[in-house]
């Protein structure tokens, strides 16, 4: 089984993936952007600031994700993109992931950034600033680099999270990974 899990900034789905996966038994795989500014030492807003002039960067992280979706049957991918990327595979040169379910976390601006605050521990203004920030760079950067309305797609299950700890989102998850 390979599920895909993904939403806006600070929508939970790193902490997600981690349960589900681990609740499943299944590989993990959450390769975001704050994996890549430690890897190349560089603080996580200097690389978001660089990938808005250098799609080099989203098209390193997304063809990471794309391969290991590939090469594990059963897993669990996690990422702003997890759920586009069977349409981005293509455009990369790389055949299309299938997953056999597809998630996309919900939850407000203001949940988001309050989230985003107290992990981070800064102002709940700061973060509102920080998110609004990120998901318009994010959007434009998407719709650019691969034509994506980077909004809740269609065809997954969408979970508003605004409301739900972290237990209770992933377990609405496993229920329904278990259905399938």
């Amino acid at each position: 089984m390979r599920i895909a899990i993904s939403g806006l900034t600070a929508c939970g789905n790193s902490t997600a993936s981690e349960r589900v996966a681990k609740a499943l038994r299944l590989k993990k795989y959450n390769y975001t952007f704050h994996d890549m500014a430690r890897e190349l030492r560089l603080p996580f807003a200097e690389l978001h600031a660089k990938a808005e002039k250098d799609a080099r960067f989203d098209v390193m992280l997304d063809r990471k994700q794309i391969e290991f979706a590939l090469n594990e049957k059963n897993c669990v991918v996690s990422s702003r993109l997890a759920v586009f990327l069977d349409k981005i595979a293509p455009k990369l040169g790389l055949k299309k992931p299938h997953f056999d379910l597809k998630v996309w976390l919900d939850a407000p601006q203001g949940v988001r950034a309050g989230r985003l605050a107290k992990r981070d521990s800064k102002s709940l203004r700061k973060a509102l600033e920080e998110v609004r920030y990120r998901d318009a760079s994010n959007k434009a950067r998407y719709k650019k680099l691969y034509s994506i309305e980077y909004k809740k797609p269609g065809s997954c299950l969408v979970v508003n999270n605004a409301l739900l700890d972290q237990q209770r989102t992933a377990e609405k998850i496993i229920a329904a990974a278990k259905r399938l």
